[in-house]
């Protein structure tokens, strides 16, 4: 009866042993699952954070841009009014029309 009982308890311990060892081993798991899921969201809320940043790169470079259209529609407007007439070719009518082209050349450099 003895041994029985022995080998009953040895049992007993060895499962408990093996539960606890189970155990231990899904709380580490969890541990890492939980940690792993919070570098997640940290990297969401990092991305959340640069978004306005991003919004005003957008609206400092659109401003630039429409900056950039204007000059160019203002200078070719100025340089398509100068009409050059090869009758009537001055030295200072062909200036007129290079300094409005060098306008809309700069304009377009911009």
């Amino acid at each position: 009866m003895k041994k029985s009982i022995i080998i009953i308890l040895a049992v007993v311990v060895i499962l408990v042993i093996w539960a606890v060892s189970v155990y231990n081993g899904l709380v580490t798991m969890d541990e890492n699952v939980s940690g792993q899921w919070a570098n997640v969201e940290t990297q969401y809320q990092r991305r959340a954070d640069l978004i306005p940043n991003l919004v005003n790169t957008v609206k400092g470079y659109a401003t630039h841009e429409k900056e950039t259209l204007e000059g160019v529609v203002a200078a070719r407007s100025q340089a398509t009014q100068i009409k050059v007439d090869a009758a009537d070719l001055t030295p200072e009518k062909l200036a007129q029309y290079q300094k409005a082209q060098g306008a809309v050349t700069s304009a377009l450099g911009k």
